[in-house]
């Protein structure tokens, strides 16, 4: 459970998903927020292209977290690849999603990125489409959806989606036009989570809980935006954190293991280490190999 948010033009690519991690309850018939948070989305550069996956729905099948089987199904596209391979290692995970004892199994990836300086959109789910379909079961395959639009487009998914509106995606849609700095998109979609995760955790909505139960408090505050640009740059960082809690996002692990390399934690007064977290990270790949 969650808000994932993806704007895609010729401009820019742009992506935000939150930190929450939800566990249903039975005897309440609702969701609970975890204490761990899950990490959500990850990022790919190969000759030629870019992206940036997200997903919404299952976030640990009870034997592996899905922010970590993401991280290292993308991890395992080569340079040489192409964007069809990303979208088949998404399709893969058919796999474990059959296998799950559980009675709701929707799940959507959305990836995003240039092919060149072309942007490309799929989304890869079981109920979900990229053309704004959305089914209220799960059916029993996903399937691959794509767009290649010509003006800017906005992807909502997750259970905070129902409450971005449409006036907000009009405005998310005319701030890219308008070319606005991709740094202050970062902060428009860090308050725009923000605005739901606290909507969706307020008073006012827990007295009707009978009518919202299947979302409160599915959606945190604490978020994590990526840019991409056809240029091949592209920047990520972390928003609302909390400075006593670590951060490494798991494909930026996964480097550091494979490079051999060893971040020692700062010590504070006492002596004592610090919790390591990386903020932000920037990149630049060329977009043509």
């Amino acid at each position: 459970m969650t808000l994932n948010t993806t704007i895609v033009s010729s401009r820019s690519i742009y992506q935000c998903s939150d930190f929450r991690l939800s566990v249903y309850n039975a005897r309440l018939d609702a969701y609970e927020p975890r204490e761990i948070q899950g990490h959500k989305q990850v990022s790919i550069a190969a000759y030629g292209w870019t992206a940036s996956v997200i997903f919404a729905g299952i976030g640990h099948t009870g034997r592996f977290d899905v922010g970590e089987w993401l991280a290292d199904q993308m991890a395992q596209v080569r340079p040489n690849h192409s964007y069809d391979d990303l979208v088949k290692r998404l399709l893969s995970a058919d796999k474990w999603l059959k296998s799950l004892n559980t009675s709701d199994k929707r799940h959507t990836f959305v990836a995003a990125g240039f092919i060149g300086e072309q942007p490309v959109a799929s989304v890869v789910s079981n109920f979900q489409t990229a053309h704004g379909l959305t089914l209220e079961q799960a059916e029993p395959d996903l399937n691959a959806t794509h767009i290649r639009p010509r003006k800017p487009q906005i992807l909502v998914t997750g259970s905070g989606s129902r409450f971005v509106t449409k006036a907000d995606r009009s405005d998310l849609k005319e701030r890219v036009r308008a070319g606005v700095n991709r740094i202050k998109m970062h902060k428009i979609l860090a308050d725009l989570n923000q605005r739901v995760a606290e909507f969706l955790d307020s008073k006012n909505l827990h007295a009707n809980n009978d009518r919202f139960k299947s979302v409160l408090d599915t959606v945190g505050p604490e978020c994590f935006t990526t840019d991409l640009q056809p240029n091949g740059a592209s920047e990520w960082m972390t928003h609302r954190l909390s400075d006593a809690l670590p951060f490494m996002p798991p494909q930026v692990k996964a480097l550091l293991d494979q490079h051999g390399i060893q971040i020692n934690p700062k010590l504070d007064e006492n002596g004592n280490p610090m919790p390591i977290k990386i903020r932000g990270m920037t990149s630049q790949n060329r977009p043509n190999g």
